[in-house]
């Protein structure tokens, strides 16, 4: 099915021409459902089930035989996922939430101004006093603006201006969204058993990768402070282990698969660190220290997924690095010599997205492209970075969807609960006497003999597994 994504109330109108009643018609004034007749609601409750299936009939042969079957076999393992939930410890949630309440206390004391009364401090929650205070601070600088006129104040801009009380305005913010979405949002929807619900939704990605909402589990932070103090809440529950079993550079093994450049091949055959490999090859030496490998790393992804030197300036400044756009101009042609036949397939899959304005996965998931005959050339380039990542996340997302389905059945016959999939990762609880090797083994895959290995971590909580 082609993409923008669309829900079920226009896809009716456009692809069978009717129009369909609102949700807002329907309350008509009433606060839910309760409020209106049984005839009223099951009308338009019959109504979104009749039309469902009147489009299941005709857009079916919109999507590939096996994509679609991939996806239809999956609803019964996610349903069980949903079903299961995962364990958060309300104890240790409820002590983070005390101790980012009082840092949040702590960082707005030294907002505060001293030359100001109470009356006059800014207000860090709204952007417009935040915006007259930065030009209060910043009177020689040429501040970025939004469209109606107004200082910008996200966090690029805030991070571009620096400073004592941009830096703090950050950590207020950070501290505030952790504190209400995974802290405050989270308790609330923990059920008896201490376990929250995800809803794993299918079909509102472009690539094809699952999403979670209601809450949003990928969303949650992985790495750093923050993410070390949410993750540890999910703990296994009693008498299990968190078991996490996370594919090894799967999007950089699916282009070595696809595009066969060698250095990323040979790498991968050999079990040598690709990241290593392509500094040593952009640095021009053996001996490569941490932060370059990161640099290659980012350097890597941001060139591989058709970034351009500000593009790669832009990641490498996301990942703590700072490149001038001098140097992120001369590492992106070097990237181009390093691998030429990955940039050589990159190219034709590039001139297939234009010719055709559109892009597929390896099953032939197809995503529209359209915007590659904008005029606007930032237009352009954009639609043609997401068709590119399209193809190799894409894909990527297919190689986990058919470890989901090998690992499901063997996990209940384990005795084992498949709670979660965010990313390249799926998430489980094994009981303490279960063997994990079976899971694991169930997993690997292979493409174009390109081997997609995992790797296995175990322990208490979703932060804390080990090797």
């Amino acid at each position: 099915l082609d993409y923008p994504l669309k829900g079920l109330k226009t896809l009716a109108l456009s692809e069978l021409g009717v129009s369909m009643q609102s949700y807002e018609d329907v309350l008509s004034g009433a606060e839910t459902l309760a409020d209106r007749s049984p005839e009223q609601v099951y009308r338009y409750a019959c109504a979104d089930a009749d039309m469902a299936l009147r489009l299941f009939h005709k857009l079916q042969g919109r999507v590939p035989e096996e994509a679609a079957r991939l996806d239809e076999q999956l609803v019964s393992v996610l349903l069980d996922m949903e079903d299961a939930g995962m364990y958060i410890d309300p104890v240790k949630l409820e002590s983070a939430g005390q101790m980012l309440t009082a840092r949040l206390d702590k960082v707005t004391q030294v907002l505060v101004r001293d030359d100001l009364v109470d009356e006059a401090q800014p207000n860090p929650n709204s952007t417009f006093q935040i915006g007259r205070e930065i030009k209060r601070q910043f009177p020689d600088k040429k501040l970025r603006t939004t469209p109606d006129g107004r200082i910008a104040t996200d966090e690029p801009a805030l991070r571009d201006l620096g400073g004592p009380f941009c830096e703090r305005l950050l950590k207020y913010r950070g501290y505030k969204k952790v504190l209400s979405t995974y802290v405050l949002g989270l308790l609330t929807r923990l059920d008896d058993n201490n376990r929250v619900h995800t809803t794993f939704n299918l079909g509102l990605t472009h690539s094809g990768r699952l999403s979670s909402s209601g809450p949003n589990i990928e969303n949650i932070p992985a790495v750093g402070e923050m993410g070390k103090l949410i993750r540890s809440c999910f703990t296994a529950p009693p008498g299990y282990r968190f078991l996490k079993i996370d594919y090894d550079q799967l999007e950089l093994r699916v282009m070595a698969a696809l595009s066969g450049e060698p250095l990323l091949v040979n790498a991968v055959a050999n079990g040598d660190d690709v990241h290593l490999a392509t500094a040593r090859r952009l640095f021009g030496r053996s001996s490569i220290s941490y932060d370059e490998r990161r640099l290659a790393k980012t350097i890597v992804y941001g060139w591989s997924y058709g970034g351009g030197p500000y593009k790669l300036q832009e990641v490498a400044r996301k990942e703590g690095l700072e490149l001038s756009i001098g140097e992120a101009s001369y590492f992106h042609t070097e990237m181009g010599r390093t691998m030429p036949v990955l940039n050589e397939w990159k190219k034709s899959i590039m001139q297939d997205i234009q010719r055709t304005g559109f892009s597929y996965t390896l099953m032939g998931r197809r995503r529209d492209c359209m915007g590659v005959k904008s005029g606007d050339r930032k237009v352009r380039d954009e639609a043609l970075r997401e068709g590119f990542n399209h193809v190799v996340q894409g894909t990527a997302a297919e190689i986990v969807k058919k470890a989901m389905l090998r690992i499901a059945p063997l996990a209940k016959s384990l005795g084992v609960e498949l709670v979660n999939q965010v990313h390249d990762e799926l998430d489980l609880y094994v009981p303490l006497t279960a063997s994990t090797g079976p899971l694991a083994n169930a997993c690997e895959d292979a493409l174009n003999g390109v081997v997609l290995p995992v790797s296995v971590h175990i322990g208490e909580s979703w932060y804390e597994e080990k090797d």
